[in-house]
């Protein structure tokens, strides 16, 4: 009996843990050097999910690069999320959390460079 209720909730917890795990190396890794080059603090969160969710208008090839590969990575980490979800959660968790994300799509600009820079 204990031991159903170990292994029931290791199917259920460790993927999320490993793909907390892989959205925080993510950060670190990707948004980091994008911060520095837009002149932002690691922990602006407001630069961030602009950049995560609309991309940055302005920069030079190399850093559309890196926004580019950060909004991959961070894209896949959402979709297994969303996967993870569905699976535990159900269909209305899945459509409601899918809603409040395309809300936050929809109602974020792009970051811009002069921004940065004020």
């Amino acid at each position: 009996m204990e031991y159903s209720i170990l292994v029931s909730g290791a199917v259920f917890f460790v993927p999320f843990f490993l793909l907390s795990a892989l959205g925080l190396w993510a950060q670190v890794r990707f948004w980091s050097p994008i911060a520095q080059t837009l002149g932002v603090l690691f922990f602006n969160r407001a630069a961030a999910r602009k950049v995560l969710f609309r991309g940055v208008l302005g920069g030079d090839a190399a850093l559309q690069a890196q926004v580019g590969i950060y909004r991959l990575c961070l894209t896949v980490v959402y979709a297994g999320f969303f996967v993870l979800i569905a699976l535990f959660l159900g269909a209305v968790a899945f459509v409601f959390l899918g809603g409040v994300l395309a809300l936050s799509y929809m109602l974020t600009r792009p970051y811009e460079i002069e921004e940065g820079r004020r």
